[in-house]
């Protein structure tokens, strides 16, 4: 009979992977500070601690969509989705001018210009220059609405937006174009 791989509870992640394949063992018994069991954890495990979600083939596969549409001009966006992504989903051709922005949380973190919060709420107007089907420029406006749904350590992970299109006339009104 093969002894078990016992290792104690304090023991850290990364020694306890080193030791783990040290003994070429993927399974190990973890024991308390009075001898008796505390657990089991596989190398699997250890490394996903350090690494984060491991899939394989034996894992069922969890799709999320990133931009659901709730009607009304409504969308629930996870904020890692990619700001091209939502831009080209929305129909707008040209992102934000000034910077190269990745995700839509990192732009809507730059929008804020302070720390977000849950329930804070920021505009943004996408100005686009189209060609018309009689081949004339015009501007079209589309206003997005974000409210900020959920923030977890400071980081934004989901956010409403509604939007919609401002008249250009009414749009020269407010002295922005």
């Amino acid at each position: 009979m093969v002894a078990p791989l016992l290792l104690n509870e304090n023991m850290k992640i990364n020694d306890l992977i080193r030791k783990m394949q040290k003994e070429k063992k993927h399974m190990a018994v973890i024991v308390d500070e009075f001898g008796g069991t505390g657990g089991i954890i596989t190398l699997e495990d250890a490394i996903e601690e350090m690494v984060g979600e491991i899939y394989d083939e034996h894992d069922e596969e969890v799709v999320k969509e990133s931009i659901i549409e709730l009607g009304d001009n409504k969308y629930l966006i996870d904020a890692e989705v990619e700001l091209s992504e939502l831009f080209d989903k929305l129909e707008v051709e040209h992102l934000p001018q000034g910077s190269e922005h990745s995700s839509l949380g990192t732009f809507i973190f730059e929008l804020a210009e302070s720390m977000p919060f849950e329930g804070q709420e920021l505009t943004y107007d996408a100005v686009d220059e189209v060609v018309d089907e009689n081949a004339n420029y015009v501007t079209k406006i589309l206003r997005m609405e974000f409210k900020i749904t959920f923030v977890e350590d400071n980081r934004i992970r989901e956010v409403l937006l509604s939007t919609h299109h401002i008249d250009e006339k009414d749009y020269k009104k407010d002295g922005e174009l």
